[in-house]
């Protein structure tokens, strides 16, 4: 992969987890949403009738993922460049991310989890609705747990000025 793409595709993915990468909330964030997708992923495709495991649902939700992450790259890196118009820095990558994505659930997920496009279209969606849900509470829970570590140091600074003062 030319190394604009990469740097593009990982520009995208810290900015979707909001995260500095390399850092435990980073890693956090990312698998809570990860491992939530996937659980529902499979717990659907169980649910309306596939007898694939959890390794096929794996791949069902990470290659139309993927292609759609390399398009929105893509996209972003070699097409936007050429128009002048505010908006297709935008609107045109997630275009393409939103058309590949269906098409790659429709031509590849549909093979692996032996289902209609109808039923693996959904649990494509349920399942990114999950991870987006799981993205959130974690978020939420290491902001939280962040906050909570600089008042208890705030206070225990307090504490010791308080201490030496009557000293």
């Amino acid at each position: 992969m030319p190394q604009p793409l990469i740097d593009a595709l990982l520009d995208l993915i810290r900015e979707l987890v909001a995260r500095e990468p390399g850092s435990n909330a980073f890693y956090v964030v990312l698998g809570v949403s990860l491992l939530a997708a996937l659980a529902v992923g499979r717990l659907f495709a169980g649910l309306f009738g596939s007898d694939q495991g959890i390794v096929a649902v794996l791949f069902a939700l990470a290659i139309p993922f993927s292609l759609g992450l390399v398009t929105l790259g893509l996209i972003e890196v070699y097409l936007v460049p050429r128009f002048e118009a505010e908006w297709a820095a935008l609107w045109l990558p997630w275009a393409g991310f939103a058309l590949v994505v269906p098409c790659g659930t429709l031509a590849v997920s549909r093979n692996l989890l032996g289902l209609g496009g109808g039923l693996t279209l959904a649990i494509v969606l349920f399942a990114a609705a999950a991870g987006l849900g799981g993205w959130y509470a974690a978020g939420f829970t290491v902001d939280l747990i962040h906050h909570g570590e600089e008042k208890a140091a705030e206070r225990n600074e307090r504490l010791e000025g308080s201490l030496e003062s009557v000293d």
